[in-house]
């Protein structure tokens, strides 16, 4: 994984507004505003993530960055005890899980609370299906099936057996090696300026 190449923005970000009556991982944020700390919700959040991840969105798994979000913010409310369903621009009162007091926020507060809490910079690493050579070569997620097909067929179901499941990165860079191994040369898409 490049460790060099990041997306934009931050996780979180400021205000919000969300579509009543959906649990809390189906709240969706708005991309009507925009700061310099990151998005803030709006009704497209696959639009949201997208923009997060900048000009290299499509070397993510962009399906499981999103149920992966989802499934983070949902779980963040759930820790600071927020009912289940909330309704729009309500206020809501509830009890710490202790029961020891009661807390008061408008429903965007609570959620915003929630999404600064969530590493959207991790999710998308975990996510992210590029490959980045020792040359200085980089295949996108698209370019993924074309890069297996030029691969050892004996190698790759080898390696497939022993290393998977593991990231595109993993399995390339060990490819690679596996490769110079038996072959005793450096295969062409570890190359710096590969013919394909």
């Amino acid at each position: 994984m490049n460790q060099t190449r990041r997306p934009k923005g931050s996780p979180g970000g400021t205000g919000g507004q969300y579509a009543p009556g959906l649990e809390h991982a189906d709240m969706l944020p708005d991309l009507s505003d925009h700061d310099t700390r990151g998005p803030v919700f709006n009704p497209d959040m696959r639009a949201m993530l997208t923009d997060y991840a900048g000009e290299h969105a499509d070397d993510y798994d962009m399906d499981a960055v999103e149920a992966a979000y989802r499934d983070m913010l949902d779980k963040q409310l759930h820790t600071m005890g927020v009912p289940a369903h909330m309704g729009a621009d309500e206020t809501l009162l509830w009890e710490d899980d202790d029961g020891s007091q009661w807390k008061s926020m408008p429903e965007s507060q609570i959620i915003q609370a929630a999404a600064d809490q969530v590493d959207l910079d991790a999710i998308l690493q975990a996510h992210d299906d590029s490959v980045t050579t020792d040359a200085g070569e980089h295949y996108t997620r698209d370019q993924w099936d074309a890069v297996v097909n030029m691969m050892d067929p004996q190698i790759r179901e080898q390696l497939h057996n022993t290393i998977t499941p593991c990231s595109n990165q993993m399995f390339f860079d060990e490819y690679a090696k596996a490769h110079e191994a038996k072959y005793g040369q450096t295969w062409e898409l570890a190359k710096p300026a590969p013919v394909w």
